[in-house]
């Protein structure tokens, strides 16, 4: 098998946990991201390309 290169999402949030799943029930993965600095879950709906967008 091959590998595909793995995509880069900078966030602008200082991270310091991050979930997948199908949070919006489209059948595309999406990211939750728990941010330190600003104390908040942040959501990013996935595409389905690899690409993903501040929800």
């Amino acid at each position: 098998g091959t590998f595909k290169k793995r995509p880069s999402i900078r966030t602008g949030h200082d991270g310091i946990a991050l979930a997948n799943g199908d949070f919006d029930e489209d059948g595309l993965i999406d990211l939750a991201l728990v941010s330190a600095s600003s104390n908040s879950l942040i959501f990013y709906r996935g595409d389905g390309t690899g690409n993903f967008h501040l929800w």
